[in-house]
């Protein structure tokens, strides 16, 4: 029963990460990171988890969204982001971490995270071939362009326990 379990789990999260937008919330799942490391390497995609430590803050979570979006932006790197409840724990302090998921899912993009000089640095670095597309095109077309290659690069996998102090805080 667990491996076939196991197996319609992989198969569902497979189907989910491959369609376009496709993100995905477990609740419940004690092996969700395992079944998102196992979908990532079948998929060819790259996996990234943030490195929570109890000293981890939103400047650092802010950080580590840049790098992320950066790669899959400008480089159009498949990537799973996956994050767990167990590794943050709600408080008013984090609240922000899963409204920048939120984000995420719904536009591609965090609000007011690149802006001016981190702009400018993504529009001028912007690979021709990748972005540009080889054109003469505007720095907004080129930004645009990023967040395209996001929205149908990225896939977040957000991970909750079933009875979690976590859901029952987002859900109210």
């Amino acid at each position: 029963y667990i491996f076939s379990s196991t197996v319609h789990h992989f198969l569902r999260l497979h189907r989910i990460t491959k369609q376009p937008a496709g993100h995905a919330l477990l609740i419940g799942n004690p092996e969700a990171r395992n079944l998102a490391k196992l979908v990532a390497f079948h998929s060819e995609c790259e996996i990234f988890t943030p490195s929570i430590t109890k000293n981890y803050r939103v400047g650092d979570w802010k950080a580590d969204l840049k790098k992320v979006l950066s790669r899959v932006g400008l480089l159009s790197v498949p990537t799973i982001f996956f994050c767990a409840d167990y590794e943050m724990t709600i408080s008013a302090s984090n609240i922000p971490f899963y409204e920048d998921l939120n984000s995420l899912v719904q536009s591609g993009m965090v609000a007011n995270l690149f802006v001016g000089e981190d702009r400018r640095l993504i529009t001028n670095s912007a690979d021709n071939s990748q972005i540009r597309g080889g054109d003469k095109v505007s720095h907004e077309h080129v930004f645009e362009k990023f967040v395209q290659n996001i929205k149908q690069n990225l896939k977040v996998v957000l991970s909750l326990k079933r009875n979690g102090s976590v859901l029952r805080s987002l859900i109210r």
